[in-house]
């Protein structure tokens, strides 16, 4: 967890200050054939009066944060910003071949208003959220291909956070958890969390990999953790970052 911690931290001071080339991104409007981007969950009709905001496409690159210093990973995605939603596409390699990795949003809403990095103190403080984003499984390449969605508003139905792991019950407020707020301006960062080689041995009832879904959307699962409390004997960590600042204010007309 204080790896996870310290990797968001250093990743999220890089995009509020462009610290470097490998983790900048560039961002344009969609044009009319976008439609490579994940589904979302409703409706796409964003024609008539309601469509104010002109929806956003940002790239991001990856950063391998298994271990300092972090370095560039040959790993990206892009970020479509809607106003009432984001959805996010990346291509992951050079991760562990035929694996189990879960997925995390570290979305900051106000990035402005964090006081240390948008790091452990402001995910304490409510100014950064963490929370499960689904999860996916690799090739024996070590590669992927993934998509989420997240919508506007609260925190979906069931899904994993920080303040629901024990070490952090008693640091973060769950009330403060409110999910994306600001689909336009947030800080975000989707990160991937390595919980040990596919399990193709069938248990006593032919099923294989029992404990997959545990594996792939909750921070503990399968883990062999000495501050959590784990199902597992795998030592999880996370592996890589794709990293979206928030994006440049529109130049004056």
């Amino acid at each position: 967890m204080e790896k996870f911690l310290a990797a968001a931290s250093i990743a999220a001071l890089c995009l509020v200050s462009a610290c470097s080339d490998s983790t900048a991104v560039a961002q344009t409007t969609p044009t009319a054939d976008a439609g490579d981007m994940p589904p979302a969950s409703m409706d796409d009709d964003t024609t008539g009066a309601d469509a104010a905001v002109t929806p956003l496409v940002q790239s991001g690159l990856g950063l391998n944060i298994s271990a300092l210093p972090f370095v560039p990973a040959p790993s990206g995605g892009t970020l479509l910003r809607e106003e009432d939603r984001v959805r996010f596409s990346g291509s992951y390699s050079s991760l562990s071949a035929e694996s189990v990795y879960s997925a995390w949003w570290l979305i900051a809403n106000e990035p402005q208003n964090c006081q240390f990095d948008c790091g452990l103190e402001d995910i304490a403080a409510g100014v950064v959220q963490v929370f499960n984003a689904g999860g996916f499984l690799t090739d024996a390449n070590g590669a992927a291909t993934v998509s989420f969605a997240l919508p506007a508003g609260e925190i979906p139905t069931g899904a994993d956070r920080f303040s629901a792991n024990n070490d952090f019950a008693l640091m973060i407020d769950p009330a403060t958890e409110v999910g994306l707020q600001a689909p336009m301006g947030a800080l975000i960062a989707v990160i991937a969390r390595n919980h040990g080689p596919i399990d193709l041995t069938p248990d006593v009832d032919g099923d294989v990999d029992p404990n997959l879904a545990n594996r792939l959307g909750r921070y503990t699962g399968g883990c062999n953790m000495y501050e959590l409390p784990g199902d597992g004997v795998f030592d999880c960590f996370d592996e890589q970052s794709i990293l979206f600042a928030p994006p440049a204010p529109a130049p004056a007309e």
